[in-house]
């Protein structure tokens, strides 16, 4: 009982960004585990564990975290705890470039899933191949892959997964050359996080970074703002249809679409700040000037927990990793 509060404890602090809480409940969890012996406990524990560090992005030591917990999950027979562990393993694997074992890893893990009639952890498997797909340059698998998994968590009313799907999407839309497109699409998913106050873990905001610079230097500033803002008014309806209308075609470089491609942005929907609140532009303005989250707490009267969640939406509206990059964020765009 104590093993499994203690695991679903790091789960929800996991979920709320609050990574560092959350790796603390999974050493407890690790720890009870392994003085009663109990295999699948260790092997959750173990993989939840691997789990967070990941998110943080120090994927080269959640790797043999996952492995060890992957191999313990199948010596204590529970498929779910097998499931989970290849799933999370896969999608680290593909982000690390190993894309042939990712791939079996996910397709493992979504038979089983499918098996169990999990159709939320189903979605989730098709999305990370889908991801899988696009970084091996299949884009037609890897959009049937993403579009499943989108309509699976629109079925479940799942909103905290719906952005991960679009901003896959979004990445395949760029890979094509459809970068007005790609941007409205990560506005949109920018859009229900900040909706459901959703943050994008830091691996993954760090993997996306390199593609909205590429595409924000392309279209241009303005245009890139625009674009960001028309996906972010629009409605989930809308959304969804814009994610059905990308289809296969080939890698394009980064290079201008051609006119005909995509419709004129229009300039009066340009956001402030790409979509930072008023707030949120105080604090990024404050950090960038050097203070602390403290300095800055007192600065605006308001709780350093305040400070660091209004850092968490920052990072997560501008697909920003860390703490410095959004420092040099800041500064380029003349805030700090």
């Amino acid at each position: 009982m104590r093993i499994q509060a203690l695991y679903q404890a790091g789960r929800l602090l996991q979920q709320g960004g609050n990574y560092e809480q959350a790796l603390a409940f999974a050493k407890q969890s690790l720890a009870v585990s392994r003085h009663l012996r109990d295999r699948r406990g260790i092997a959750r524990a173990l993989g939840l564990m691997g789990w967070v560090i990941h998110w943080q992005g120090s994927r080269d030591g959640a790797g043999p975290l996952l492995e060890e917990a992957l191999t313990l999950a199948r010596e204590s027979g529970d498929e779910r705890t097998i499931a989970r562990t290849l799933l999370i393993l896969g999608d680290l694997r593909s982000r690390q470039g190993v894309h042939e074992r990712a791939a079996t890893l996910l397709q493992e893990s979504l038979a089983l899933y499918q098996r169990m009639g999990d159709s939320w952890n189903v979605a989730w498997a098709l999305c990370a191949l889908g991801e899988v797909a696009r970084l091996q340059g299949d884009h037609e698998r890897a959009a049937a892959h993403l579009r499943l998994g989108l309509a699976l968590y629109q079925d479940l009313d799942s909103k905290p997964e719906i952005p991960y799907p679009l901003e896959a999407l979004a990445l395949a839309a760029a890979d094509q050359g459809r970068f007005q497109r790609a941007v409205r699409l990560w506005g949109a998913a920018s859009a229900v996080r900040d909706s459901i106050h959703a943050f994008l873990p830091p691996s993954y905001a760090a993997d996306y970074a390199p593609y909205l610079e590429k595409v924000r230097t392309v279209l241009g500033e303005e245009a890139f703002a625009a674009a960001w803002a028309e996906g972010q008014a629009m409605t989930l309806e809308q959304t969804l249809a814009l994610a059905e209308a990308i289809s296969p075609a080939e890698p394009a470089s980064f290079a201008p679409p051609p006119a005909d491609t995509e419709p004129p942005p229009s300039p009066r929907a340009r956001p402030p700040e790409h979509g930072l609140t008023p707030r949120e532009v105080e604090v990024l303005r404050l950090v960038a000037s050097g203070l602390t989250d403290a300095q800055v707490a007192e600065r605006l009267v308001i709780s350093p927990r305040t400070v660091g969640k209004h850092l968490q939406s920052i990072y997560s509206k501008l697909y920003l990793p860390s703490r410095s990059a959004a420092t040099r964020w800041a500064i380029e765009h003349h805030l700090g």
